[in-house]
Formats: C-alpha cells, sequence, structure tokens
C-alpha cells in the first residue's frame, strides 16, 4: 500500500507540472484537487527498502499484492463508467 501511495504523490509532482502551466481551466484547476505536501524523501526511502529485498521474498511479495488491489481499485472504477477520465491515454 505504502509503494501506492508513495508513487502516487511522485506522480502528482508531474502532473503538477503540466497542471501549473495548463491554458484549459479543468486541467489548471486540479491542483486544488491534489494539494497534498509531496515527500519525495519517503519514496526515495521506500525505494532503497525495496531494491534491497530479494525476490519471493515475504515483504516483497506483501508489497507487490497490496499495489496490485489497490491498482485493481482503479481498473474498476475505470470500468464502471469513468472512461476518458485519462485524456489521451486510451483510458
Amino acid at each position: 500500500m505504502l509503494y501506492v501511495l508513495l508513487g502516487s504523490q511522485m506522480g502528482m509532482r508531474v502532473l503538477r507540472k503540466r497542471w501549473v502551466t495548463a491554458t484549459d481551466p479543468a486541467v489548471a484547476g486540479a491542483g486544488r484537487i491534489f494539494n497534498l505536501r509531496l515527500k519525495p524523501v519517503a519514496w526515495q526511502t521506500l525505494c532503497a527498502e525495496m531494491t534491497g529485498q530479494a525476490a519471493g521474498d515475504e515483504i516483497a511479495d506483501r508489497v507487490a499484492e497490496d499495489a496490485c488491489r489497490v491498482f485493481e481499485v482503479y481498473i474498476r472504477a475505470l470500468a464502471n463508467g469513468a472512461e476518458g477520465a485519462l485524456p489521451g491515454s486510451g483510458l
């Protein structure tokens, strides 16, 4: 779960660069929704810890399983009427 949450924060950092320069009011307004305080050190720490995990390790398997469960939520949301939620992505 932590992998998905921290990864999402890092993804927001990329998206923020797009919405602050956007001319489309709907895109420019995204910052109001995603106003979380980013902590890149937490993501870097998690990545470093995960790099040290061996394939098949209990912790690594748990992280992968939790991430898949979270991504399944996104996939179900898209399948249940959120088509077009990611313009230009085909999703």
